[in-house]
């Protein structure tokens, strides 16, 4: 199936989506998963979406591409980062900002597990070279861009969620598109700059430049970030219509309402 289908797609898509065109593609396509996910699991389908797209982002990191408008090279994982912040401030929107910020927490946890699992499993001595050159390529920069990840994650993220808050008592809860954009624009700011800082630069055995770490890194991406952001707000409105009626998932009784921990089925009303 990999060689008659996927790959062949892949390849296809590589050849003839511009940089640009494909990045178009991939957010229609990475926000279907975050609306899927709501729409079938509810809370727990954006916590479990948001901590999958960390993993991802961090990832897709490592690599490159090149736009027609920027001679620059741009790191990949835009669209996946971007997502995330999305997620929260539609965890925020429908859930409140207890559940909010127990995203961010669960989201941080899962990636420490899994890079400390990754880790653990290098110690073998692999038959395969090819195999292990290719997840010491993925992962041994791993503990770097993971305390790089988690500080900045966890700083934008709660800056993204008590924002969209604010912005949203600002407004009378009026103008979703409003506190949406503004949340994600400040808090992609925020993101951008800790992480990349961090990084490249404080925990890089060897830092870049000043130069392509602002050009390639920090204004280019965040410029990706805006128009990532601004196209993205749509997906805010469609959770309305996503947004199932009741919710599968156990609460912790500290953000719950009345302190006691509820059980199944749970009113997607309650804050």
């Amino acid at each position: 199936m990999d060689n008659q289908i996927i790959y062949p797609m892949i390849h296809w898509l590589q050849q003839h989506c511009t940089a640009e065109y494909y990045t178009l593609l991939y957010l229609v396509f990475s926000g279907l998963l975050l609306l899927v996910s709501h729409r079938l699991l509810g809370l727990l389908g954006l916590y479990l979406f948001n901590a999958l797209s960390l993993f991802a982002a961090n990832i897709q990191v490592l690599g490159f591409t090149s736009f027609a408008w920027f001679p620059e090279p741009i790191a990949l994982g835009i669209v996946t980062a971007t997502a995330t912040f999305l997620g929260s401030d539609i965890i925020t929107e429908h859930y409140g900002v207890k559940k909010a910020q127990l995203g961010i927490f669960i989201s941080l946890f899962m990636q420490l597990l899994f890079m400390l699992m990754m880790l653990g499993g290098m110690g073998y001595r692999h038959l395969n070279t090819a195999v292990e050159s290719s997840i010491q390529t993925l992962f041994m920069p791993g503990p770097r861009l993971l305390v790089s990840s988690i500080v900045a994650y966890g700083i934008s993220q709660y800056v993204d969620i008590h924002l969209f808050k604010l912005i949203k008592k600002w407004c009378q809860e009026r103008y979703l598109w409003i506190r949406t954009l503004g949340s994600m624009i400040i808090s992609g700011s925020v993101d951008t700059a800790v992480f990349s800082v961090l990084a490249w630069i404080v925990f890089n055995p060897s830092p870049v430049g000043i130069k392509q770490l602002f050009l390639s890194y920090i204004l280019v991406g965040y410029l990706m970030r805006i128009l990532v952001q601004t196209l993205s707000v749509p997906l805010m409105y469609l959770s309305y219509y996503t947004k199932p009626t009741n919710e599968l998932i156990v609460l912790h009784p500290s953000i719950t309402a009345n302190g006691i921990e509820p059980r199944f089925p749970i009113s997607s009303n309650h804050q």
